[in-house]
């Protein structure tokens, strides 16, 4: 009975110490680090496919190992901002750029996604800065005009062109900036007087109708329905006016190198 119990302990010995002997050490944080390896392949894969969204689905689930957290960020930042969903992209440069402050290409990069997210004027700051640190950086520069026009800042822009044109020359670039500038100043601005003019025309119209209430109770109905279906659409168009758009001077160069590595 002595030796069945004494064998039967040996083998519990032995298999307890071959299961811990022979084990890989780290083996579970091995295998997520090859799973997500594998998702950033396949990201990867996507991206250079430019189907933004499903690389930003799998760069996702990649960085759920904090050895590849900040590289597939970046990356993931970097589909998002390619893919059009400015904000997420934003708020995802920015985190990497409070780890990073001095990289300048998380800097380009969240100021891109800062403006085309519709932040136009913050945008504009964090151009210039970073056009005043790399005066030699003509393309910087040239983003830099371009956000500025795309915040109506014309005078500021006039100026940078010149400081442009006195460092590079000028060039076909230069000349379609000005354009651009010339274009802006140009375009019709809502004239405050028309607007006066036309409520007074109602205001007239609407007397107009009053006077001729009595003579016929159908064209009366209509009068009435013509009036308040022109003062529903107005106040419509006004919206439109001060809803938050894209801006449309931004060009596709203003992104920049999102190909390059993330260290």
């Amino acid at each position: 009975m002595r030796k069945i119990s004494k064998l039967l302990l040996l083998t519990a010995v032995i298999a307890f110490l071959g299961e811990n002997c022979f084990a890989i050490p780290f083996e579970k944080k091995l295998k997520k680090e090859n799973e997500c390896a594998e998702y950033a392949a396949i990201a990867d894969a996507y991206y250079d496919q430019k189907n933004y969204r499903k690389a930003s689905e799998y760069y996702e689930k990649a960085r759920k190992a904090p050895k590849f957290y900040d590289a597939m960020t970046y990356k993931l930042a970097c589909s998002k901002a390619l893919g059009g969903e400015y904000v997420a992209a934003k708020d995802l440069f920015a985190e990497l750029l409070a780890k990073e402050p001095s990289n300048r290409t998380l800097r380009e990069s969240l100021a891109y996604s800062t403006v085309m997210s519709g932040e136009v004027e913050s945008g504009a700051e964090m151009y210039e800065s970073l056009s005043d640190e790399n005066p030699e950086d003509g393309n910087l520069m040239r983003n830099y005009i371009k956000v500025l026009i795309a915040s109506g800042q014309l005078e500021k822009a006039e100026h940078q062109l010149a400081e442009y044109e006195k460092l590079f020359s000028k060039d076909a670039d230069t000349e379609s900036l000005r354009n651009k500038i010339k274009a802006k100043a140009e375009a019709p601005k809502e004239d405050v007087s028309n607007e006066s003019e036309t409520s007074e025309s109602e205001t007239v119209s609407d007397g107009e109708s009053s006077d001729k209430e009595n003579t016929s109770e159908d064209k009366t109905e209509e009068k009435t329905d013509g009036s308040s279906s022109e003062k529903t659409e107005k106040p419509t168009e006004k919206n439109k006016k001060t809803e938050k758009s894209e801006p449309e001077e931004i060009e596709e160069d203003l992104i920049p190198d999102f190909t390059q590595d993330f260290d």
